[in-house]
Order: C-alpha cells, then structure tokens, then sequence
C-alpha cells in the first residue's frame, strides 16, 4: 500500500495532482478529506472533483480542529489523503444516529472475517459515540475501531462528516478495511499527569456531571483550580482534564460546555462512583512518551499511518507536536487531524479518549522495518515533574491521614452556610441515612430536640471566628434511637484566610454516656426516689459487721390495684406508699437507732417490694417494732387522686451472714404470703431450713436419677368396662432410689419444674414406653403437660418415635385439664400434628379444676379421665355422682369415650358401669407395676 497528502490551492491544482499521482487500474483507493475549512460549498466542491476524478474510490471525512500532513500541523485547511491499497477491499458506511441501537446494527453490518480495521468519524455534539461503542462491542468483540470526533476550530458550534460525496451535519461514518494481508496495528500517546486528591462522581448522566464528591461541580473547579478558571471555559479547562481508570487505561475526559441546568458537559461518559483526578499537561513527559509511541510502531510492519489527535493537545508546547508527529512520519507517510474525542481500541473495548495522540498503523507487507536511531535530546529541567510529584506525594500523605480519621471516626463536612457536602461510611452507619438522604442537608436532620439552642449558638460563634468547637452532642438516628457523638469541629480555610468549609470529626460515645447515666441510676428508683436493689447489693457488700437485718415486704395482690384503677394510679400509690414509709422508717430508724446504735436504709427493690436494712441483731425488742411497723402501714389510709386505698403487705424477715440474708429474707417472704402471721421470721423457723434442705436433696437425686438411668415407667391395666378385660396401659414415672425403694411423681413431680428438668423426664418416659411397646399390641399412654407441648425438644422426639415405631394408632397421649384448657390454641396445633400419626388424645384429671365444656367441644379429643377425687366417694356423695353425671352426658353428645379414675371398689365399678362410663383404672383391676400385667 501507500499513503500520498495532497496539498493544493485550487480545484485545478486537485485536477493535476490527481492525474500526475493517482492512478486507479485494480487497486483500492481510500480517500480522507480533513476539512479545517468549514465553508460547506468550498468542501463540497473538493468532494464533487474528488468523485467525478476518481469515482470508485472510497472517501470518508470530517470536519477538524486542525489538520495533520506529513508529519506538520495545518489549520483551516482542506487536507486529503490519498492510501492505495493493493490486497485490501474497503467497505462504507453511514448511520444517522449515533446511540446504541445503530452500533448492534453497525457491527453485523461492518464486521467480516477478514475485517482488520475500521475508520469512524463521528459528528461531535450529536450523536453519543460511547454509546455506538457498546452496542457495537456487544455483538463482536475484536472490533478495532480508530478514528474521532469531528471538530470545528474550537469553536464548538456545528460538525459534518463525509460520506461518500455528501456531507452530513449528524450521524457516523465507517470505512472497513478487509483483507487477509493487511497488518493494522493501533497504538497511543498519553502524557497529563493525574494530581491532586481522588474525588468520587456523584451525579452524573452519560456525559454530563453535576456533582463531584457531592458537590456542583462548578464549584469543584472553582475550589481545585481557581475562581477565575471558568472565565474562558472551555479552553481554560482545556490542560485540566478529569481522568479515570477503564481497565487497564488511564482514560481523560475534557469538558466541552456547561449546560443550561448547571451541568458540565463533556468528551466521554462518567457514572456514578467514577473515581476521579484532574490531569495537568506535561511539556517533558511528552517528549518521553512521543519515543515510546515511535519505538511500538516500529514494532509492526508500518507502510501508513493515520494520526488521530486531540485538539486539547494543541494547547501543549508546539515544540512537543511536532517532534511528536515528526517521529510518526519518519517511520512512514502520515496523515489525520486534530479531533473532539479520539477513538482507541485496547485489547477487549473501544474507547474514547481525549487529550491523547491514537494512531493506526498499516502494512500490506510483512516487512518491520530496522528503527533508525532517535536523535538524541537535550531533556530539559521541567519545575513540572517535582512539583507534580509534590503534590501527588503530599495528597498521599493526606490520604493516608483521611483513611484512618474515615475508619477511626465519625466524618462530614459542611459548606459556609452548614450544609453538608460529604459524610463518610461511619456517618452512615450510626445515623441510618444514606449518603443520598444527608447531602445538601443541615446537621440539624441529626439533631436531638434535648440539645439546648445555646449549644449550637456557642458552636457558630467559635467556628465562624476560625476557632475549634469542641463537645459533646446527643444525636438522633433516622430510626429515633439516640446516639451520643464527641464532636471537634474546625473550619477550613483557603490562601487567604477565609472560611471554603467546615469539617467535624466525632467519636460516638453512646456506650461511655450510658454507663454514665447507669452508674447514676442505678443507685436510685425513679419513681419512690428509694434506693433500688443494686444498692441494696451494694450495701450489704460494704457491710462493716458479719450478720445484719434484712425486712422484705411486698404489696399483696398489687397488679390488681393497677387493673382495676389503671397504672397512672398504681404508680401514684407506690409513691405515695413510699413517702409514707420514709416517714414511719424515720421513726422507726429512730427507734431501733437508739436499741441498737445503728442506723438503718430503706429500698425498693421491685415493682411492689421495699426493704430496710438494719446493721443490728435480731432480739425481740426489733421484731415487735418490726411487727408494729407492717401493721401501721396496713392501717394508713392511701389517697390516691379521688380514691382512698388500703393495703396488705406479706413481710419476711432475716438476721444472719450478710451474704445470705437477702435470699433467707426471700424464703421467710414466700412462707408469710403463705401463713397468717403478720411478719415471718426466718430464723424463728427451723421448718423454713428443713424445706430448702429438703429442696437441694430432691433435686440432687433426680439428677443423680437422670445420669444413671433409675428413673423407669411402671404400667396401670385400664379395664374395658363391657369385658372387664385390660385393654390399654397407662405408663406412669417411677424412681428408684438405692435403697430399692420406688417413688412415685409426688416425691418429685414439682421439684423437676422448679428445676427445669421435668422434660428430661418426659423424654425418658418416651423412650421407654415406645421400647416396651414396640412389640406389643396394647394401646398405651404417656402423660404430657403444657410445658412438654411447648417444647420443641420433646415434641421432636415424640415425632422421631412415631416415625421410627409406627405405633401411633396404639399411642394415647394424656393432657392434664388445668394446664392444657387454657392454653386451646398451643394445644389444638399439638393434638392436629399427632392426629396425622393416629394418635388419639385424652384429657386427664377431668373434674379436678374447672371443667371448661366450651372448650373441650372445640378440641378433637378421644378420651375423658374422670379424675379420682370425683370417683373415690361416687358410692357415698350425691353431689359427685351428679357431677359425673352431667361429665358423661357431655361426652355421649360429643362421642367421646370416658375412663374412670380411682376405681378402687366392686360397688364403685358397678355404680360406674350402671352409668355408662366406657373404661375403668384403679387399683380393683390394677396396680401399676414394672411388668405389663396380662
């Protein structure tokens, strides 16, 4: 191939050189108009002569801001280049549009096998070329386009391109170049160096930012680069281009106009989250990189090379152009022009560039050619490079300093009128708002309304007058949680002094705060004004003597003090009982002060529980007082807004160590609501002892008993009433002690839920019962309570049996009446789960509390146990034989088979058949026993 410029002055001087130097016999004739000429008529005419001279030649064109030709720059100029191509077929194309749609369609139109190349010129301010280049690489991605945006002498009013012979104000033009031969090679020049601090592109839509780290961007320029630098925009921001990283390129985005909304319009895309630096020329760094660029095209097979620059670079030294476009042509012919945006190909996208020099490098021959030696420069001393380096380095310190105030504190910055323009990640997190929600809003969306006006009044006066605020603040969350913030604040100022900004770094000291406000009230009841518990505690650990007195009293039935008249009014008589209680304990203080010569404190130490501590023994004198003191406050009278109420109190006393008298003061407390006596006096009552004695024993053998498996079930024939036959067995718990004797559950039923290991229990009758029936075809039963329904681990074991038995048609499981009645709603869901297994239910101890007949109509149940204290005196007392009665017409109604409990006699049995019961349990049939008796 061969690349030929053509400079002339007259259609003439075209004519002749186009006879002297082209010749159009079988080869293809690629034809570039560069039209720094922007008088339509005089391009059009080159056009007509280019196309009745040469009329199967392909020509493709735009309008520049400076033309390039054989190594030298040109302006205003047309400048046409002439490539003849031997091995090469050329395509062209135009598009109207340029957006996406029309790159999808230009790709599957454009691209062949053999397509190395392609030629785009794209009018400017139109058309979105970014766009065109996503669509385009969506389709194919080894797509190489070159080429640019057409310019207008920067001007920045109209572009055109050329197609063909015609002229278009809007859209695309492509050239392909196909062949199996061609080497096509593109390779660039970029040589701003990126300074400054990182920002982040907050507002931006394609290729017009609005906000850059949350702030108008023409402020951003203004506080970077100077209030002056937008009087001569855009050629004042021309050598000051924002840059990005796409990839594995350093991308430069120039700004072209401001919008009417405020916008800043530029030469390329941004999203949001681009992070962005401003970019400065640099005269040496160009030379550096113009070798560079010589060095890779020598690299290549190179016969022609079209140069595709930026017209940004034009404001560079011309001393670094023309030794740059020198170098190009000195590897072989060139050509191209000065653009609004150069097109770049790098390795998987295509790119648009500014400020930079692109060049597409082509050969038909395999030849690469011996590079001739560079001449050799003197380089002179630029002041640029250390002071680039200055800055940069000084920014990463600074950056470094920001990373660890971002990542130890609580940041934002305002502007001069306290609007916020940044907020870190901390900011975020502890107020709830996103940064979207925060910016260009007042602190004030943070402020507590608890927050005195006097404290932001004396926060204005110190930073306006360039001074640190220090202090710390209460805070309010989006959510309405409250945060507390130690907070410095300091304005920022620019070379003269004046305030640009505020910045305010905070510490959130929520949890010290409310320390502080525990350790405050901790000591203290709100409502009495008392001492609460924690300083009960407190003071029995400051104790000076070994034992003191320790009176517990509580309001009895308080809650329903607080149902009936409301809890404003309950509140009210707490107060009002423990101001009267202040008064007699002052006298009573008094009193025992002089017995004894000790003083003595009053707490309360729960809702409706006070105590007074007294540092005395317990003799007989104190405990009439005592006992004076409680019947007193029965006695008062408590005016409660229009109400006058009287109270109970239960009262338990105890003298001994004072690390147990709180605990042996309780238990007396427990025993009082239990007994009539005014006061109880723990130590007066050896019973109280054997009681916890015998608490901590029983326990400690249904532990022992769990561990070491002696806990077994025993099993109680039920009698089938019409054939006096055992037809199902009840499993009841058994412990066996070492001695060899058995317990039955009223030895330790009770103490197993105190405890909390009554499901242990439930789940060793489980296992068992199922072991002992598993190869048997009884029906049997296993009592469950409330506590057992509502715990996920047995009623997960009981499933786990079901599936691993299959015995649930012969499983009945008994519910005793007073725990699952009035919980219907857990226990409807517990008997519909076992029913799928064929489970049938029983509802134990009917009778024995109240029998809610509603309820049971609603549950889906297969069996009444009559309860016992209904069945043992059935012979003797009316009054129960009616009561069992009206149980069995209910169950007739509802048909649900009854079992009698206690059945101990021949005449209880006959009395119950003669009535209809279905079955009988008791010890006339059957005792329960280890064995299953036939």
């Amino acid at each position: 191939m061969k690349l030929i410029n053509c400079q002339f002055r007259t259609k003439n001087d075209l004519e002749l050189f186009i006879d002297q130097n082209i010749n159009d016999a079988n080869i293809s004739i690629l034809i570039q108009v560069f039209s720094g000429d922007l008088n339509i008529a005089h391009v059009q005419q080159v056009l007509d002569t280019l196309k009745f001279k040469l009329p199967h030649a392909t020509i493709i064109g735009c309008s520049t801001a400076g033309e390039i030709a054989s190594g030298a720059m040109k302006k205003n100029t047309i400048q046409i280049s002439f490539s003849l191509f031997e091995k090469t077929n050329l395509q062209l194309f135009y598009y109207p549009q340029t957006n996406f749609t029309t790159g999808e369609k230009a790709s599957c139109d454009v691209i062949s096998q053999n397509t190395k190349a392609v030629i785009a010129f794209n009018e400017a301010f139109k058309g979105d070329a970014e766009l065109f280049f996503e669509g385009f690489s969506s389709k194919k991605q080894n797509a190489p386009i070159s080429g640019g945006n057409a310019g207008d002498n920067l001007l920045y009013g109209k572009t055109f391109v050329i197609y063909d012979d015609k002229i278009y104000f809007e859209g695309i033009v492509l050239c392909a170049l196909n062949s199996d031969s061609l080497h096509a090679h593109t390779n660039h020049s970029f040589s701003s160096a990126s300074i400054g601090t990182e920002m982040i592109v907050t507002k931006a839509v394609d290729n017009v930012i609005y906000e850059i780290d949350y702030t108008p961007v023409d402020k951003i320029y203004r506080y970077y680069l100077g209030d002056n630098i937008l009087q001569h925009f855009p050629m004042s921001v021309v050598e000051f281009p924002l840059v990005k990283i796409e990839g594995e390129m350093t991308v430069a985005r120039s700004a072209a106009r401001i919008n009417e909304d405020g916008g800043f319009l530029y030469i390329g895309h941004f999203e949001n989250g681009d992070k962005v630096k401003f970019a400065i020329t640099n005269s040496v760094e160009t030379f550096s990189k113009s070798d560079d660029l010589y060095t890779k095209i020598m690299s290549n097979p190179v016969e022609a090379t079209y140069v595709y620059s930026c017209a940004g670079r034009k404001r560079f030294p011309t001393k670094c152009l023309n030794y740059e476009l020198g170098l190009i042509e000195k590897v072989a012919p060139s050509s191209g022009f000065f653009s609004y945006g150069e097109f770049f190909y790098s390795k998987t996208k295509n790119h648009l560039l500014t400020l930079t020099t692109t060049t597409l490098s082509l050969s038909e021959t395999d030849i690469i050619q011996s590079p001739d030696e560079i001449p050799k420069r003197i380089n002179g001393h630029s002041i640029l490079n250390p002071l680039i380096h200055l800055v940069n380095v000084s920014d990463t310190n600074l950056n470094q300093y920001k990373q660890l105030l971002d990542k130890s504190s609580i940041v934002s910055k305002a502007d001069i009128q306290g609007v916020i323009i940044y907020v870190n990640d901390n900011f975020c997190k502890i107020s709830g708002y996103s940064r979207e929600e925060l910016i260009g809003k007042n602190h004030s969306i943070v402020r507590h309304p608890d927050n005195s006006n006097s404290i932001f009044k004396n926060m204005w006066t110190t930073i306006t007058a360039k001074k640190v605020w220090k202090g710390t603040l209460k805070n309010r969350a989006k959510d309405g949680s409250t945060y507390y913030v130690k907070t410095l604040i300091m304005p920022i100022l620019d070379d003269q002094g004046h305030i640009v900004s505020y910045i305010a770094a905070r510490t959130d000291v929520t949890e010290l705060i409310k320390k502080d406000e525990i350790i405050k009230q901790q000591n203290e009841d709100k409502l009495t004004g008392l001492k609460n518990r924690s300083a009960l505690i407190d003071k029995l650990k400051d104790i000076k003597r070994e034992d003191a007195t320790l009176i517990l009293m509580n309001i009895d039935r308080f809650s329903d003090i607080n149902d009936y008249y409301g809890y404003e009014k309950g509140d009210k008589t707490l107060e009002h009982f423990a101001s009267v209680l202040k008064g007699k304990y002052v006298e009573f203080s008094r009193i025992s002060s002089d017995v004894s010569s000790v003083s003595c404190d009053i707490f309360r130490i729960s809702g409706d529980e006070f105590a007074i501590l007294c540092e005395h023994s317990l003799d007989k004198k104190i405990k009439e007082m005592i006992a004076g003191l409680i019947m007193s406050l029965e006695n008062e009278v408590y005016e409660i807004l229009d109400d006058k109420i009287t109270l109970l109190l239960s009262c338990g006393v105890a003298n001994g160590a004072k690390n147990e008298i709180y605990n042996l003061a309780h238990i007396a407390l427990k025993e009082n609501k239990k007994d009539n006596n005014t006061v109880t006096f723990f130590n007066d009552n050896m019973n109280l002892y054997n009681k916890i004695a015998e608490n901590i024993k029983v326990i400690a053998s249904i532990k022992e008993g769990i561990l070491n498996d002696k806990f077994v079930p025993f099993y109680q024939g039920i009698v089938n009433n019409k054939t006096k036959k055992i037809t199902k067995y009840e499993c009841l718990i058994r412990l066996k002690e070492e001695n060899g004797k058995v317990l039955t559950p009223y030895f330790f039923l009770e103490h197993a839920k105190k405890a909390k290991l009554y499901y242990k229990l439930t789940m060793i009758m489980i296992r068992k019962s199922f072991e002992k029936f598993a190869g048997n075809n009884s029906d049997f039963s296993i009592n469950f309570t409330l506590q057992d329904i509502q715990s996920e681990t047995v009623v997960s074991m009981l499933m786990d049996y079901l599936e691993r038995y299959q015995c649930g048609n012969r499983l009945i499981i008994e519910i005793v009446e007073s725990e699952g009645i009035e919980n219907f709603n857990e226990l409807s869901d517990f008997i519909k789960q076992i029913k799928k297994y064929g489970c049938k239910v029983a509802i134990d101890d009917f009778g024995s509390g109240y029998s809610n007949f509603h309820y049971l109509s609603k549950l889906d149940v297969d069996y009444i146990k009559i309860d016992g204290s209904l069945i043992k005196n059935i012979d003797n007392d009316p009054s129960q034989l009616a009561t069992v009665e009206s149980i069995l017409l209910f169950a007739k109604k509802m048909n649900i088979k009854t079992i009698a409990e206690f059945v101990e006699t021949k005449n209880i049995y006959d009395i119950l058949n003669d009535l209809g019961v279905d079955f009988s349990q008791g010890y006339y049939f059957s005792k329960p026993q280890e064995e299953i008796e036939k």
